[in-house]
């Protein structure tokens, strides 16, 4: 019984504040978390896949480099604060 509520506690509590995050960082957050949602839709017509493929394309073009740029801001400030 200990591990089941140990197992709610973790799976209920957000890895990440936003409130505490970066600006862009939650940017990024957002837009990645958009783009993985729309990679999982099916699209049932042709209407529906127009709107998949343009949601892709605005959510997920650019979010590999977003994702490495922000990798390289966090290690700078952790190497400044002698974390790294």
């Amino acid at each position: 019984m200990k591990l089941l509520w140990m197992s709610l506690i973790v799976c209920s509590t957000p890895l990440i504040s936003l409130a505490s995050t970066p600006t862009d960082v939650q940017y990024f957050i957002e837009r990645r978390d958009g783009c993985d949602h729309f990679r999982g839709e099916y699209p049932y017509d042709e209407e529906r896949g127009r709107f998949i493929a343009k949601n892709l394309k605005d959510l997920c073009t650019g979010t590999d480099k977003q994702l490495k740029k922000v990798k390289e801001e966090i290690r700078a400030t952790a190497s400044n604060h002698g974390k790294a």
